[in-house]
């Protein structure tokens, strides 16, 4: 069974080059012709933040810049959002990824990740 690609949203609150390195490392590690990056700017406040997300823009990357500050677990829920039936990986900004994790992840689940996620979503 061929697997449809996945959403990887990271909830971003400055922390620079944090960011820069966890976004740098999924572009690196990540197919991203399957797969889609949604970053979600809380309303950082480090004015490089924005400036280095619409870069990201396109090439499957999705960027939302938030209005005011949300926090954590709403940034998540905004990411979140944007996945109609893909399966959904979180990241936290300041996560660094290697080659291969995606699919060490997905084949790890068991369906049980994703199986959550459906019935979540069947109850918003």
């Amino acid at each position: 069974m061929k697997h449809v690609g996945v959403d990887i949203i990271i909830p971003i609150f400055n922390a620079y080059d944090d960011v820069l390195k966890c976004v740098e490392s999924v572009w690196k590690w990540t197919d991203l012709k399957t797969h889609r990056l949604v970053l979600v700017n809380d309303c950082s406040t480090d004015t490089r933040i924005m400036p280095y997300l619409e870069r990201q823009k396109g090439r499957g990357c999705i960027v939302i810049h938030n209005k005011t500050n949300q926090g954590f677990s709403a940034g998540i829920n905004i990411g979140m959002a944007q996945s109609e039936d893909r399966d959904v990986i979180l990241l936290n900004s300041d996560t660094v990824v290697t080659k291969g994790w995606v699919e060490i992840i997905m084949i790890g689940h068991g369906g049980i990740c994703v199986q959550f996620f459906k019935e979540w979503r069947l109850k918003q």
